[in-house]
């Protein structure tokens, strides 16, 4: 999947590494004066359903994924993924310098 539409990257399905559905991709966040794709917002589905995470989103760098044929793939479980750093859906927080060392911080992946 090395080229997509945003409407294709919108509806995919965002698994653990265990192929566990842990998120649905629901909103793409690009930098514009990057020429790239910031991060992905994912929302909770699966087995992050009922998890305590309300209506909050994940931010998640699209280098964290691996990508698949018809899904977006996690290197982690969904215990993990759980914990990880979260986007309110009133303040995504995008562009801070402390949100952006949060999501890539913890994926471990460069900006």
């Amino acid at each position: 999947m090395p080229v997509v539409s945003f409407e294709q990257l919108r509806a995919l399905e965002v698994v653990d590494q265990h192929d566990v559905l842990v998120g649905l991709v629901d909103d793409v966040v690009v930098d514009l004066n990057a020429s790239d794709i910031y991060y992905v917002v994912v929302q909770p589905a699966g087995v992050l359903e009922g998890q305590g995470l309300g209506r909050a989103r994940l931010a998640i760098p699209l280098r964290a994924f691996e990508t698949l044929p018809d899904r977006l793939r996690l290197p982690r479980d969904a215990a993990t993924i759980s914990k990880m750093p979260r986007v309110a859906p009133d303040q995504p927080g995008y562009g801070s310098a402390e949100f952006e060392a949060k999501i890539f911080g913890y994926w471990g992946v460069a900006r």
